[in-house]
């Protein structure tokens, strides 16, 4: 999906908590990716009731700081 850079599906020791974490070039291409049939079908594959403790939430955040591992 064009905008796409890094996905994580990150589980709690919380039973039932998790957090799906998704990075893009800019926000216009993540709002263009829920937008988009290929969203449409990823989200209509099943329902994650029964894993989840209740319907996902979404929050939008914005990197303010990024650091990567030095390559040596």
């Amino acid at each position: 999906v064009p905008g796409f850079v890094h996905f994580a599906l990150l589980r709690s020791d919380n039973k039932g908590e998790y957090i799906s974490h998704s990075t893009w070039i800019d926000r216009e291409a993540f709002v263009a990716w829920t937008q988009s049939e290929a969203f449409g079908a990823g989200h209509r594959q099943g329902s994650l009731m029964g894993v989840l403790q209740g319907p996902p939430m979404i929050g939008l955040y914005e990197a303010i700081i990024e650091q990567a591992r030095n390559s040596e």
